[in-house]
């Protein structure tokens, strides 16, 4: 979200003209007041990013090009329970770092340094249409791009209740996902995701992936064609590059599924849920 003096909007699509608004439908309602307040009681202007999680505890990171007197921040606590502020490259960190979400598949950590869906009226469902493509068949499986464990939790709360004796190996780059994930018993290996293919010498029997907007590069892709995992559960948040990479796989893979949630309603945000399996595989999405 922007704001700008002291007022929050975004900018009209395609320009840098500035639009405030009053309220935002896919954000929790006391959310939404918390960022406002804050923003026009300290005059703010830059990004801001914030999450609040079930028991109303909130993170913000906020993002700034002219700085602000910090004093002004004493009270943030009546808006935040912490907050990340970057100013000219430099991170300062205030209160609390993490909070935890709960989900209907387990406790899911949130940084003020890193990524979590705004929209967490549709969460429930978004674990639910990634998971249901898992069957007693998956015995090995690869999650890449796990941020700090969202789909983590729903994966292995499903594995669990298929097969007791699975191989789930999940990764991700950024290290303070990783690093608040591990705090709390997530396994994720910190580690780029061509690196995490790279290394795998066995057959696999799902790969989970739900990469950043632009996609996966031509790298990876070699990757998987070489390690032929038997089916892929593809995430992505821009249609465009899901086409650009579905259609690279296309030789080997065929798309027997694909979803659809409208994280951001009368946007062209959308999150894709698709299932693709290896032509010669008898691990079905169904």
């Amino acid at each position: 979200m922007i704001a700008v003096n002291g007022d929050i909007g975004f900018y009209k699509f395609k320009s840098n003209d500035f639009v405030n608004i009053d309220e935002c439908i896919v954000l929790k309602e006391s959310l939404f007041k918390r960022i406002k307040s804050f923003v026009y009681d300290n005059n703010i202007t830059g990004n801001i990013y914030a999450i609040e999680n079930n028991n109303n505890e909130a993170l913000a990171f906020l993002e700034i090009d002219k700085k602000i007197n910090i004093k002004s921040l004493d009270n943030f606590y009546k808006y935040f329970d912490g907050i990340a502020i970057k100013y000219n490259k430099k991170i300062k960190s205030y209160g609390i770092y993490s909070i935890i979400y709960k989900t209907k598949y387990g406790d899911v950590p949130i940084g003020n340094k890193t990524f979590f869906q705004s929209n967490l009226y549709l969460l429930d469902d978004f674990q639910d249409e990634v998971i249901k493509y898992l069957n007693n068949d998956d015995i090995t499986i690869i999650e890449l791009y796990a941020g700090s464990g969202f789909f983590t939790a729903a994966i292995e709360s499903k594995l669990k209740s298929l097969n007791k004796n699975y191989k789930f190996i999940s990764s991700e780059i950024n290290k303070d996902s990783v690093n608040i994930a591990n705090k709390y018993g997530f396994n994720i290996k910190s580690e780029d995701a061509f690196i995490t293919l790279k290394n795998i010498d066995y057959n696999i029997d799902t790969l989970i992936m739900d990469p950043p907007r632009e996609g996966i590069d031509k790298k990876l892709i070699s990757e998987i064609i070489r390690i032929k995992p038997k089916k892929i559960i593809y995430v992505s948040c821009d249609p465009m590059t899901f086409s650009r990479d579905i259609n690279l796989l296309k030789e080997y893979y065929k798309l027997l599924d694909l979803n659809i949630i409208d994280m951001f309603a009368d946007t062209y945000h959308i999150e894709v849920i698709s299932c693709l399996e290896y032509k010669n595989s008898f691990n079905s999405c169904y």
